[in-house]
């Protein structure tokens, strides 16, 4: 998972944007 923003969902949740 990416070390972004993504927690419980298998679709990886952008956090920069």
């Amino acid at each position: 998972c990416p070390s972004t923003g993504e927690q419980a969902p298998s679709t990886p949740s952008p956090g920069a944007g």
